[in-house]
């Protein structure tokens, strides 16, 4: 039996007594696609902020590949191959789309400022590769004409397929995205979804926050349902659609809040 890429076991999250990741325990499989659903506030982008080490746990342990990485920081996470994008695209705004995906590859890249002065020929041949590289990630997200237009200029949806290739460029073991398909035109859907299936396809792991249900059902392999910060269901999409629990949560009489998860 193959081991899981990602382990989440009795994960918690407190804020100021407010419970908003709650005993929490699931596993990603390695070169599939899991996406974690839930209502507004049922935490799931607290899930991810504690995965990313953006937030501390405050009980139950992660496991990636193998190493705990429960508190790291978010360096090691990321130099362990754990990669991310967030609900609001963070970008360098007054730089270039290939300026923004090169930033990808800073994780991968061997070389320093001294080496770019002496103009190290090894140097010279490593930013070749890294240029080349970043302007096909580009292209893979349909951005290939749009290279050298400052990330300010784009449109919103343009930017979240900008920071997805960012993130790429930083070949994760675990590709972490939150809510991607938010703000993107039908196109830009059907090229995002395109996208997913296609690193997948190349072995590539990946994990996702959305509240496109028909995008979820569509393109995971596996779900995991959060309702206010406790894991409810999961399994198939066929499975979870159908689970009482899930259509209480989202269908239910009970009032819930309109705003963001807890963050």
């Amino acid at each position: 039996m193959i081991e899981p890429l990602l382990n989440i076991e009795h994960l918690t999250k407190r804020f100021d007594g407010l419970t908003a990741v709650q005993d929490v325990s699931f596993s990603v499989p390695r070169a599939a696609i899991t996406a974690v659903i839930g209502p507004n506030g049922a935490g799931k982008t607290t899930l991810f902020n504690l995965i990313s080490a953006f937030h501390r746990a405050d009980d139950g342990r992660i496991v990636f590949a193998g190493q705990v990485i429960t508190n790291s920081s978010p360096e090691r996470v990321a130099r362990a191959g754990v990669v991310r994008t967030f609900q609001i695209a963070r970008l360098f705004r007054q730089m270039t789309a290939l300026q923004n995906v090169l930033v990808g590859f800073h994780l991968n890249t061997q070389g320093n400022v001294l080496a770019a002065l002496l103009g190290r020929r090894w140097y010279r041949e490593q930013d070749r590769r890294i240029q080349a590289e970043a302007r096909r990630l580009l292209g893979i997200v349909g951005l290939a004409d749009l290279a050298d237009t400052l990330a300010a200029n784009l449109t919103g949806g343009q930017n979240r397929l900008l920071e997805v290739a960012r993130a790429l460029a930083a070949k994760p073991k675990l590709l972490m995205l939150d809510e991607p398909a938010a703000g993107l035109s039908s196109s830009e859907t059907a090229e995002l979804v395109r996208l997913v299936r296609d690193v997948r396809k190349q072995g590539m792991t990946v994990l996702l926050v959305e509240h496109d249900m028909k995008l979820v059902m569509g393109l995971a392999d596996e779900v995991q349902v959060l309702d206010f910060g406790r894991r409810i269901a999961g399994g198939t999409p066929e499975f979870v659609q159908s689970h009482p629990a899930v259509i209480e949560a989202y269908l239910g009489s009970g009032s819930r809040s309109k705003g963001a998860d807890h963050a």
